[in-house]
Formats: C-alpha cells, sequence, structure tokens
C-alpha cells in the first residue's frame, strides 16, 4: 500500500510539475510575443521618425541647394550684364572716336581744300 500511495504521490507531483513546466512555458511564450511586439511597435515608429526626418532634411538640403544655385546664376548674370554693358560702352567710345576722327579728317580736307581754292 505504501508503494501505492508514493507511486501515487510520484504521479501527482510529476503532473504538478509537468503543469508547471506548461504554465511557465506559456507564460514565458505570452512574455515573449508582448516583448517582441513592443520592439517591432518601437521599431516601425523609429523608423517613421526617422523616415520623415530624412524627407525633411532632404527637403531643406533642396531648397538651400536651389538658393545657392539661384544665387550663383544671379551673380553671373549680374556680372554678364556688366562684361556686356562695359564692351559696348568701350564700342560706344572706339566708335564715336573714329567719328570724330573721321571728322576731324574731312573738316581738315575741307580746310585744305577751301584754302587751295582761296589761292
Amino acid at each position: 500500500m505504501c508503494s501505492f500511495r508514493f507511486d501515487y504521490f510520484l504521479y501527482r507531483l510529476r503532473r504538478d510539475i509537468e503543469e508547471n513546466h506548461r504554465t511557465v512555458a506559456e507564460s514565458t511564450k505570452h512574455e515573449y510575443e508582448a516583448t517582441r511586439l513592443e520592439q517591432e511597435r518601437r521599431h516601425t515608429n523609429e523608423y517613421q521618425q526617422l523616415k520623415e526626418k530624412f524627407e525633411l532634411d532632404k527637403q531643406n538640403w533642396e531648397e538651400n541647394y536651389m538658393k545657392k544655385h539661384e544665387t550663383l546664376l544671379a551673380n553671373k548674370e549680374r556680372e554678364l550684364r556688366e562684361q556686356i554693358k562695359h564692351e559696348r560702352d568701350k564700342e560706344i567710345e572706339r566708335i564715336i572716336a573714329q567719328f570724330e576722327s573721321d571728322t576731324t579728317m574731312a573738316k581738315e580736307e575741307a580746310e585744305r581744300t577751301a584754302e587751295n581754292r582761296v589761292k
């Protein structure tokens, strides 16, 4: 009879240990799944924040790039306008000088011709 009680005791102990093991395993599985889901949620949030930050940084970079190049183009355009104006002014001065020279030569020629007629 003692053996029967001992066997029964061992049977119940084994069953309790197995039940505890299943409970612990199930609890650990739930904790793991909850932790995994939390990590996945945090990862998704972090990814989304980084993506938004990247988009803002990209947009700021593009705006700064465009402003910089617009400024460079405006400066280049101003320099070209000044250069063209300077070249135009030099050409006008050359033409005026040539015109004055031609006028002076024509006047001198006319004066010589007049002097020759008077003589």
